[in-house]
């Protein structure tokens, strides 16, 4: 079985999508959107990166991939929305879902 690495910090999840690590699922719980990622030794050294503060990304892509988690955020507060961000810069896919069915 897979372990997840969650987190409802959407700056260090920006951090981690630019790095390669791709957004497995989003959800709200209790008011927040929370990010789940496949952890991975990888994830691991990014996570640490970021906390050291001795990381280092294109400022540009990362404004661009903190704005995409945020319109994430809000879907979630508006609909039932299943997002997929990839590690290409935040390119982004939006599946409505309905009672099981994916439209």
């Amino acid at each position: 079985m897979t372990q997840t690495y969650k987190h409802k910090d959407y700056y260090l999840c920006a951090y981690l999508i630019l790095n390669g690590c791709p957004l497995k699922d989003q959800y709200r719980l209790n008011g927040a959107t929370v990010f789940t990622f496949e952890r991975t030794d990888k994830l691991r050294e990014h996570v640490a990166e970021f906390f050291s503060k001795n990381s280092n990304v294109d400022a540009y892509e990362y404004s661009k991939t903190v704005r995409n988690l945020k319109n994430i955020i809000h879907l979630n507060r508006t609909t039932a929305y299943n997002t997929v961000l990839t590690p290409n810069h935040g390119e982004r896919t939006n599946v409505k879902q309905t009672e099981g069915t994916i439209l």
